[in-house]
């Protein structure tokens, strides 16, 4: 009787595709011929002849595994009885092996072993299940079952109902011929929204979990044997999939972020007030009475958070498809294609997390234009508008002065050390080690550079230690995702903190049909805070006047100043720009030049002689009203609209005094009061 190959190799032959076969150019339309003529021609089922041809494939190589472990297992016996067998199999001209017997036998021999029946079961286990190697590239953990050994009933041999081959996308997981030959049905459209959505909301509650348990470590997570499983599920297959999830939460996690420094607050719903104690001086030398001294006053801080959401459009499940296996077939193995959800989600909350790792740092929230999607950049208030903000409140003192307002690759060890000189004035009894610098990790060549010329004679052949400050030794944290911002922050450790609501919260995603379409939906909370900044002031004078005192964030102030009666800012140069003393009178600022679509921009007057102001006009036609500065630290906030044509107002200042814009930012605490 043929095989089923010679049948099929039959019917190619006589529709001339045995050509096509070979340069792997069969089409969709090729197969359907194909499996119409070998239906009519041997008066069989192609695909059910297919999946037999499988199965015998399967269990011979099956066979061939269990006797490669018969004969491991016969080398390493050094017993007599082991002797005469072999013996006695030679005797008998090498004739094949009855597995079934001899599984018995071997099971026999080792009774009251229960340890190595145990062994014996787990080897088998172990070798059925590894027919295809598929080692991971990318992570080191191990599970039994990551290769491709898929059973009839399973993808990966994972007996779940998340697994099940008789959903359409674990039948591509093991045979990605089967999307090639016909499309999704509805049902399985319907079937792939609803498992994707369960498996995220599964996905969101284990790495709340994870939490929890201080478990969100991916090296950890990685490592399978250092996670313990026993408190999810006594299932086998369960515990599976909680080890595949927590790999594949151990992939987010590799992705650069940066909460090694500025830690996550949870449970931040809407507002959060953090309250923090400041200290007069408390000691004195002993005497009789009560003599006291000392203050303690409470200084309340207020944390926010913004409603951040992903909503995302999909191609019908044909195209996820399409994707899925160009995917497959051009980046070869990889241990995070697990199966199509896994790598669907994967890729989304990659994308996800990168945008709210940048957002964390140069974030300003901004509402969305009505029926107009808004910027990444704009969904949360990061680390820089939030310390910006705190000087607008007057709870935040800036450095300002040439020597430190701005660097460049030849000047930045100079102003690094000459913000620290002043600081070392200003910070008073406040220890020094318990400070870290904050500079950008784009600048980090320039540091190097620098230190090396600076200091190349005095490291004794031991090279620069980027991470420390010389002369002062003051850690440096190198912050990602500040572009090419020159700040320099200095603060305590997990002093300024990164604030959500709920842990995992971003992976909670739902997916519901529109027509032919998916749509994706995920909605989280985000904002940033310090837990102490400084004592706030009404004014400032007053703020000027207290000459840091308490303060616990000090940074230094970029802004460029732009030169005397300009009239058009350059928006590529910069973000924030400070006017001077201006030589003509009624000078007005008409433009940003190239203004970057979701960059906020800072106008801040710097002279009070004869200042530019800005007309409610042109592009600035939006204004609340016209903007005319009668102080220096007076200033605009606007971001471009997204037709490129107008700039909203965010707030102002004027004559000291701030206002918030609540139409373009509504969640400011100022907002709402």
């Amino acid at each position: 009787m043929k095989t089923f190959k010679e049948r099929l190799m039959a019917v190619l032959t006589a529709l001339g595709f045995v050509e096509k076969q070979k340069a792997g150019t069969m089409t969709k339309e090729d197969m359907d011929k194909v499996v119409a003529s070998y239906n009519e021609t041997h008066s069989a089922d192609f695909f059910a002849d297919m999946e037999a041809d499988q199965k015998q494939a399967q269990k011979a190589a099956q066979l061939d595994a269990a006797m490669q472990l018969l004969a491991d297992m016969a080398s390493d016996d050094n017993t007599e009885d082991d002797d005469t067998e072999k013996t006695d199999a030679s005797a008998k001209g090498g004739k094949a092996v009855d597995l079934a017997q001899a599984i018995k036998d071997l099971a026999t021999k080792n009774a009251g072993l229960e340890k190595g029946n145990k062994d014996l079961a787990e080897k088998v286990e172990k070798l059925s299940k590894t027919l295809e190697n598929d080692d991971p590239k990318t992570i080191g953990m191990k599970i039994e079952g990551f290769a491709r050994a898929h059973t009839d009933a399973h993808a990966f041999g994972i007996d779940h109902d998340l697994f099940a081959t008789d959903k359409r996308w674990n039948k591509i997981v093991v045979n990605p011929n089967v999307a090639k030959l016909n499309g999704p049905s509805e049902g399985d459209e319907r079937s792939f929204q609803k498992e994707a959505t369960a498996f995220g909301a599964s996905l969101a509650a284990r790495y709340a979990h994870l939490k929890s348990n201080n478990l969100l470590n991916p090296e950890r997570l990685m490592a399978a044997t250092s996670v313990d499983y026993a408190d999810v599920t006594t299932t086998f297959g369960a515990q599976y999939v909680i080890r595949r999830q927590d790999a594949l939460i151990a992939q987010i996690l590799t992705i650069k972020t940066v909460y090694d420094f500025f830690p996550r607050r949870y449970g931040v719903q809407d507002m959060d007030t953090i309250f923090n104690v400041m200290f007069g001086e408390v000691s004195q030398g002993w005497q009789k009475g009560k003599i006291f001294k000392g203050s303690a006053e409470i200084q309340a801080e207020l944390g926010h958070v913004d409603d951040v959401s992903i909503k995302l459009q999909f191609e019908p499940l044909k195209d996820i498809e399409r994707s899925y296996l160009g995917y497959l077939n051009t980046e070869g193995s990889d241990a995070v294609k697990w199966g199509m959800i896994e790598w669907f989600m994967l890729g989304l909350f990659q994308k996800a997390v990168q945008e709210q790792t940048k957002r964390r740092i140069l974030g300003c929230a901004v509402k969305p234009e009505t029926g107009v999607a808004g910027a990444a950049i704009n969904a949360s208030t990061g680390l820089i508008f939030t310390l910006i903000r705190y000087i607008h409140q007057y709870k935040l003192l800036p450095f300002s002065d040439v020597a430190y307002d701005d660097y460049d690759s030849t000047t930045m060890l100079d102003t690094v050390n000459a913000f620290l000189a002043y600081w070392f004035s200003k910070k008073g009894d406040q220890d020094k080690a318990d400070f870290t610098l904050v500079l950008n990790a784009e600048h980090q060549a320039w540091w190097i550079k620098n230190v090396r010329t600076a200091y190349g004679l005095q490291t004794d052949f031991a090279g620069v230690n980027v991470n420390v400050v010389p002369d002062y030794n003051i850690p440096i944290y190198w912050c990602s995702s500040m572009e090419n911002r020159q700040f320099i922050i200095l603060t305590k450790p997990g002093n300024l903190q990164a604030l959500e609501n709920l842990p995992g919260e971003m992976m909670n995603v739902t997916l519901q049909p529109d027509f032919e379409d998916v749509l994706i939906r995920s909605n989280l909370k985000e904002g940033f805070a310090a837990a102490f900044v400084g004592k706030k002031f009404a004014t400032p004078a007053a703020i000027a006047a207290n000459d840091y005192y308490l303060q616990q964030i000090f940074m230094n102030k970029p802004s460029l100043k732009i030169a005397d009666d300009s009239v058009t800012l350059a928006g590529a140069t910069n973000f924030w720009f400070t006017t001077q003393n201006n030589t003509t009178a009624g000078k007005k600022i008409t433009d940003i030049a190239n203004a970057k679509a979701g960059q906020v921009y800072i106008i801040e007057c710097g002279g009070v002689t004869q200042p530019q102001i800005i007309e409610k006009a042109a592009k600035f036609a939006n204004l609340t009203a016209a903007w005319t500065p009668t102080a220096v630290g007076d200033y605009l906030m606007v971001i471009l609209n997204n037709a490129g044509d107008a700039y909203r107002e965010l707030e102002r200042c004027v004559g000291g005094v701030r206002s918030v814009n609540a139409l373009v930012q509504p969640t400011l605490p100022e907002a709402r009061s």
